[in-house]
């Protein structure tokens, strides 16, 4: 409070929070237990209804008003430093944009339908800077989560290209990232889903069903083990096996609609011939 909230997380809740504990006449005390302590029954309780709240379709409405005498603005003089005083200014209100709106619950929907999960947006956007993606596979989630591929309906709207939104391969379906990745039959992608699927099912013994959300959302992938724990060298595999197959899914895609732009659907078919073997390329990566 003291610093303005500035680059705490969670900061309306925190702010009704505070303000709630200065409106009590009474004195608050706050016990801490440690995990490894006796007493962490309710650590433990407190986890176990974080998990619950997280896996639930919706969310309460609870209310954050702050009554105006007890709600403080800025920051204290005493407490600035050199690292938040350029932050001292209030944050811009952000300007909605519909197709980053819809992509980020069309990730929210997928995970929670895959992992049961639902994660807050900033969660879904961390998600994307994940160290196990390379800087190409970064850029293009950042693209897709805004939708600003120029492909499909973006076309839409251009005098004498509305034919570019149209995919090629598959007459009358609109071109976009869910086509592309999901049911587009343009060679190889069907052959990259494959080996991405065997190569999984040799250290597991199902195979999610992918969507749009789930494959964008591939960061977040939560797996346990038999003992109930986070398995973290499955989540790895699937981060990997499914960001590298939708990256090369693009490649081929930007491959036929750029590089051989022109030439007949029989030759353009060949396009994944001059690839290496894909097994090959997705066992190095992972491997």
């Amino acid at each position: 409070e003291d610093k303005g909230w500035i680059r705490t997380a969670d900061r309306a809740p925190m702010q009704a929070l505070a303000a709630e504990l200065k409106a009590r006449t009474a004195t608050t005390l706050f016990v801490v237990h440690s995990a490894n302590s006796a007493n962490n029954a309710g650590c433990a309780g407190a986890s176990s209804l974080a998990r619950d709240g997280s896996r639930r379709a919706s969310s309460d409405d609870i209310g954050l008003e702050i009554p105006p005498e007890l709600e403080l603005k800025g920051a204290k003089l005493s407490s600035l430093t050199q690292a938040i005083t350029p932050r001292i200014r209030e944050k811009r209100v952000k300007v909605s944009r519909p197709a980053t709106e819809n992509r980020i619950e069309q990730v929210r929907s997928g995970i929670h339908q895959t992992y049961r999960q639902l994660p807050p947006p900033a969660q879904i956007w961390k998600s994307i800077r994940h160290k196990d993606f390379t800087r190409q596979i970064r850029n293009f989630l950042w693209k897709s989560m805004h939708n600003a591929h120029c492909i499909g309906k973006f076309w839409k709207h251009i005098p004498e290209c509305e034919e570019k939104g149209i995919c090629q391969f598959c007459p009358g379906e609109t071109e976009d990232l869910e086509h592309i990745l999901l049911t587009c039959q343009r060679p190889g992608r069907k052959m990259i889903w494959k080996l991405a699927e065997e190569l999984w099912l040799k250290k597991n013994p199902t195979w999610p069903e992918l969507s749009i959300g789930n494959i964008l959302g591939c960061g977040l992938a939560s797996f346990t083990g038999a003992d109930g724990k986070p398995f973290k060298g499955n989540e790895r595999l699937y981060r990997i096996l499914i960001s590298e197959s939708m990256c090369m899914i693009w490649k081929i895609r930007c491959d036929c609609v750029i590089g051989k732009a022109g030439e007949p659907l029989s030759q353009m078919r060949s396009t994944t011939a001059g690839y290496m073997p894909l097994t090959t390329v997705l066992t190095s990566i992972v491997f």
